[in-house]
């Protein structure tokens, strides 16, 4: 398993801030919200209207109820003010207005939710700073000199400190339809740079040897932030900004990518980076399942596609992809590529930093042809993501992995990934690659989250990622040595 490269790409809202500032909600709300939605109860149909019971005990995930009679408060407050085509927009407005007040006051006296007070307070003590946090001398350049409360949660700066420590080969991408890109960038460039309270152990800036000297700063290159522009017909990556351009017309005639192969590329390559994508076209597609995070995967059956879409649906998914390099494709061996097997649990989890920086740093993209654009359909839209998955999870090893988190995903239903075929471009079926590659990021965990192997997502990574067996032998290894 040499050289195994893994992509982590990271919504913002709510799976690494803990603030949802785009819908309105504080931390306290969402607290509150997301207790509401791992919240177990039963429905009593006898009152008038109906009402929901916590039924006790610990919260858990809705997928992971093994009780057919229990449901979510957040269910039931969404089937009981469910929009319909029924009543006009004025009346859907307030029933959203409903929803969202119930749920944001989830465990206040004389809520639904009260007995879950202590869960809420122990969420809330795990994002409040530590005492003196405020007046450390990193606060500042961490931006949180103001702040009651961690922004970035500490569970992410453990996972990549775990990681670098492991000598993992691995990226970091953001992606987020809101404005809270280079406040995050800000932040996680001020850890990775020892200016943060948080920061421990080996810095991520590139002067730090105990890390293989990875340079995890976003600000460090110019090109690692882009804006993705997507419409019905095609999309562009638009480089060096995270302003998404209000129409195709508005595109730069320079320092844009529309080439599928070239974004894909960049995508895959980017040590770390942060990507703004293209909300108006999500929303204008009804925030269908296909309206989202666009996921490549050269190895997925195809007959894993949806079976629903008319022939000449399917031919419109179609993306070309033939300049994508071999290197990333992973069809054969790349000269940055130790054939060897892995010798050790570290050559397992990466190569040595320079053969990993010459493989995922490149100073700018394959050059973009104008006649090999995404061609999606109508229902196509949203974050534009890659991966190489060779076989991860079904017996054989991988070249790159990909790893989506993201609070949106359902248990049945992706939401906002739209996977596809990296090969063909054809539209791949949610069940084919949900237990591999769609994390559903959850808030409470991921604010109470532990260190180390007890990391909310160190653990989800390892069992998806066939180099996860060795991270966690190696993580322990050092827990040892400590």
């Amino acid at each position: 398993m040499a050289n195994q490269k893994l992509t982590i790409i990271l919504d913002i809202n709510k799976t690494i801030v803990m603030a949802d500032p785009a819908g309105g909600q504080t931390e306290d709300d969402v607290c509150n919200s997301v207790l509401s939605e791992v919240a177990c109860g039963r429905i009593d149909d006898t009152s008038d209207p109906p009402r929901w019971h916590w039924a006790g005990g610990a919260v858990c995930p809705r997928h992971e109820l093994a009780d057919p009679t229990l449901v979510s408060y957040a269910d039931f407050v969404h089937a009981r003010y469910a929009d319909t085509p029924l009543v006009g927009m004025e009346e859907n407005q307030l029933r959203k207005a409903a929803r969202r007040r119930l749920k944001c006051r989830f465990t206040e006296p004389g809520m639904a939710g009260e007995g879950l007070r202590g869960a809420y307070t122990a969420m809330q003590r795990a994002l409040r700073l530590p005492r003196g946090a405020r007046a450390h001398p990193a606060a500042a350049a961490a931006g949180l000199a103001d702040r009651a409360t961690y922004f970035i949660v500490p569970a992410y700066f453990d996972l990549i400190t775990t990681l670098a420590r492991c000598g993992a080969n691995f990226n970091i991408q953001f992606a987020s339809f809101g404005t809270d890109l280079p406040r995050v960038a800000r932040e996680h460039d001020a850890y990775c740079a020892g200016a943060h309270p948080l920061s421990h152990g080996p810095r991520l800036d590139g002067t730090d040897a105990r890390c293989g000297r990875v340079d995890l700063r976003i600000g460090a290159r110019a090109d690692a932030r882009a804006a993705l522009y997507r419409d019905a017909a095609a999309a562009a990556l638009v480089l060096v900004t995270l302003e998404v351009p209000a129409s195709r017309a508005a595109l730069p005639g320079g320092g844009s990518v529309t080439s599928s192969a070239a974004i894909a590329e960049w995508l895959l390559r980017a040590r770390a980076s942060a990507v703004r994508h293209c909300y108006r076209h999500w929303r204008d597609s009804l925030e269908d399942a296909h309206a989202g995070n666009l996921v490549f995967l050269p190895c997925v059956a195809a007959a894993a596609a949806p079976t629903t879409r008319s022939a000449d649906a399917l031919r419109t998914d179609k993306l070309s992809v033939d300049t994508l390099s071999a290197s990333v494709l992973g069809d054969v061996p790349s000269a940055d590529t130790p054939s060897t097997a892995a010798a050790s649990v570290g050559d397992a989890l990466g190569a040595d930093a320079a053969d990993a920086d010459a493989m995922m740093s490149t100073d700018a993209p394959r050059a973009a042809r104008d006649g090999d654009s995404l061609n999606a359909d109508t229902r196509g839209g949203g974050d534009l993501l890659s991966n190489d998955a060779r076989g991860c999870g079904s017996g054989g090893d991988c070249a790159h992995h990909v790893i989506v988190f993201d609070d949106g995903v359902e248990a049945d239903d992706a939401h906002i990934v739209d996977a596809r075929c990296a090969r063909t471009g054809e539209a791949l079926g949610f069940e084919a690659v949900r237990a591999q590659h769609l994390v559903r990021a959850e808030p409470f965990w991921v604010s109470t989250s532990g260190t180390g192997r007890d990391n909310y997502f160190i653990r989800e990574i390892a069992k998806r990622w066939c180099a996860g067996a060795a991270l966690l032998e190696r993580i322990a290894e050092l827990e040892v040595l400590q």
